[in-house]
């Protein structure tokens, strides 16, 4: 069972009205009239002993708090630490420590590189798979509503400012270019007071 107790922090220069946040392991502290989050201007920066242990203030008082999401029973979430133990690969369960490659994020921790590739590589066969029997016709990837790949028929939410050029599936590696095309409509509104037949006679 993990230990939730709040650890109180005894430093004398932690006043009630500081304000705080985390940067890295580190916690930074700024009194109220000092404006600036920049590092360089924290007026009291403490290194957390563990990991997962964020600052909090309790009762006046500030106090090490576990921040680990997993310790505290919650939801998923992009959470800035996990506790060693919680650490781990989605999938396989290795230890962020002994990775030999920089993982890939998720929303609940991080997958190692190779269970990353795994999934990738299942995915690709699949996409690939649900249009292996089909004839490629080039009219059933123009004026769609969002990007589809022309080679495994992926679709994806075009990005905001989404420009012309090519792209690669996230999806099958493939290579497919892309053109925006633009439809033009109207608004109106009236001026002054709306014509109606009342108005007319």
């Amino acid at each position: 069972m993990t230990d939730l107790t709040p650890i109180a922090i005894n430093d004398p220069r932690l006043m009630p009205d500081l304000r705080r946040r985390r940067n890295g392991s580190a916690m930074e502290f700024y009194k109220p009239e000092n404006r600036s989050l920049q590092s360089r201007d924290a007026d009291v920066s403490i290194k957390a002993p563990r990991r997962e242990l964020f600052a909090d203030l309790i009762d006046g008082k500030w106090y090490w708090v576990n921040d680990c999401p997993e310790c505290n029973g919650q939801e998923p979430k992009w959470a800035y630490v996990k506790c060693t133990k919680h650490d781990v690969c989605l999938t396989c369960r290795t230890p962020r420590s002994e990775l030999k490659e920089i993982p890939w994020g998720h929303v609940a921790g991080f997958r190692c590189k190779p269970c990353q590739d795994a999934i990738d590589a299942t995915n690709r066969r699949e996409a690939l798979e649900r249009v292996a029997g089909k004839d490629y016709d080039e009219w059933n990837y123009l004026n769609t509503d969002n990007v589809v790949c022309p080679h495994c028929e992926t679709s994806y939410q075009p990005e905001s400012g989404q420009g012309e050029g090519n792209e690669t599936c996230q999806t099958c590696g493939g290579e497919f270019s892309v053109e925006v095309e633009y439809s033009v409509t109207y608004s109106t509104s009236v001026v002054g007071e709306r014509v109606t037949l009342e108005t007319t006679q």
